[in-house]
């Protein structure tokens, strides 16, 4: 089970660094956007492999240590934690308490004793999701490979990813949770736009603060009257092409 993990490991160290090696080959015009997508859904789904596995070794363990008549002590950390490989490999919608209890080893009674419900167990999980996110994009706008434009793009593509975690047109306190968040994507969007601004590649009649709450207020709006991810794609191409200078448009044409 080490060796296998340690293999996969390294295979999504290698996917990465494709990625960003494909990225960079289209920044410079080698290869079309279509080969990131591709070398970006190689990733994803080497990740989704390690959560499965992660997911399979934690059941077999709970399956022995039950065979074996042992009870175990639980930390809402790791309740949510399975959780959020629960939601990742299965989608929110089929996620069970007691498909958690059991999977942890404990009963329904020690999971509502930390949390009231399933809601309120998935919005913890939201919660904890949202600021590993939160901290992976940090890390990357520290990255300065790429323009500001370039990771505008990456950061709005990123919060679009987002809003798809849950289906918010049926839970709307999910909605009110990822809207309460819309302040970090906000911030953040700002910052690369005004970048964008100083090098010239967008508009200079163009407030980027008042533009970043456009961009994310329509998003979010198209997600709630169940927008495509395609459909929120383009929205954003065009409205940033729309607002670029004509160095701005030849790097946003350049990631077709």
């Amino acid at each position: 089970a080490r060796a296998k993990t340690g293999l996969r490991t390294q295979q999504i160290e290698a996917l990465e660094r494709a990625v960003e090696s494909t990225e960079l080959l289209m920044q410079h015009g080698s290869t079309t956007y279509l080969e990131v997508l591709t070398a970006q859904q190689s990733l994803l789904s080497a990740q989704l492999n390690q959560i499965a596995d992660r997911f399979d070794e934690i059941q077999g363990i709970v399956n022995l240590y039950q065979a074996l008549g042992g009870g175990r002590d639980i930390a809402a950390e790791e309740i949510i934690r399975i959780t959020q490989e629960l939601i990742t490999r299965n989608g929110i919608r089929a996620v069970r308490v007691d498909e958690i209890a059991q999977t942890l080893g404990i009963s329904k009674r020690t999971l509502y004793e930390m949390f009231a419900d399933k809601e309120d167990l998935v919005s913890a999980c939201l919660d904890f999701m949202c600021h590993q996110q939160q901290e992976r994009i940090t890390a990357y706008r520290k990255r300065r490979s790429r323009s500001s434009l370039q990771r505008a793009f990456k950061l709005v593509y990123e919060y679009i990813e987002h809003l798809y975690t849950v289906d918010l047109r049926h839970k709307v306190a999910y909605a009110e949770h990822f809207d309460e968040h819309r302040e970090f994507w906000r911030s953040e969007l700002t910052v690369h736009l005004r970048g964008s601004r100083e090098e010239k590649l967008l508009l200079p009649e163009i407030d980027a603060d008042s533009f970043a709450d456009r961009i994310l207020e329509t998003i979010f709006e198209m997600r709630i009257n169940n927008a495509t991810r395609e459909e929120s794609y383009l929205f954003c191409r065009t409205i940033l092409r729309g607002a670029a200078t004509r160095e701005g448009v030849e790097r946003i044409d350049s990631h077709r």
